[in-house]
């Protein structure tokens, strides 16, 4: 297997509120593959839980910029927690790679709330190249999944190490951002590949 090109960013340059929406920009990239592969329940609330995190950064209905909402971070992670592919383990299943993808909402909500924001922020961002590199293995995609993945990280992460630091910006271009397109292209592809109905 070919070694995963997770971007060498330093996050630990960063205050909370940025790390916070850079590990959020990681889980919004995986959003496609929530919606294809969980269950109808948690394919309906990842919308609303990345919204309230947003939210949470001020690029949405909630807090001032530069702050975040711990409290609904902390709410948001409980609620992940507890959705159905949650303790997934199967790697034969498509709710094995649900639970992966939600995993980095988690990190990204803990990235809110958590004793080490720094660490959160990584695992999001290492949990989706090395997600993407997993399913480069079985489509052999061109670019590989995790390259885009990794340069759509270096784009979160020149956002949010810019002065005036805008959350709504960097939410902006992660929900933009190429891999999102890639992705909904690979979920039924990769699910035909895998033999799931």
């Amino acid at each position: 297997m070919t070694e995963t090109p997770t971007p060498d960013l330093d996050l630990s340059a960063l205050d909370r509120p940025r790390l916070a929406a850079y590990a959020l920009a990681c889980a919004t990239h995986l959003q496609p593959l929530v919606r294809g592969w969980a269950s109808p329940a948690t394919a309906a609330a990842v919308d609303d839980w990345l919204q309230r995190l947003w939210a949470g950064l001020g690029a949405g209905d909630g807090a001032g910029v530069g702050a975040v909402d711990a409290a609904a971070a902390e709410q948001v992670d409980a609620e992940v927690n507890e959705a159905d592919e949650a303790d997934a383990d199967d790697s034969n299943s498509p709710a094995y790679y649900a639970m992966r993808a939600i995993s980095a909402i988690s990190y990204a909500a803990t990235a809110q709330y958590g004793e080490d924001a720094v660490e959160a922020a990584g695992w999001a961002s290492d949990e989706a190249v090395d997600l993407l590199a997993d399913l480069d293995v079985t489509l052999a995609s061109t670019p590989p999944l995790a390259e885009v993945e990794a340069a759509a990280q270096a784009e979160a992460y020149a956002l949010v190490s810019a002065d005036p630091f805008d959350p709504a910006q960097v939410r902006a271009a992660a929900e933009a951002a190429r891999i999102r397109d890639v992705l909904t292209a690979a979920v039924p592809a990769y699910a035909a590949a895998r033999g799931w109905n």
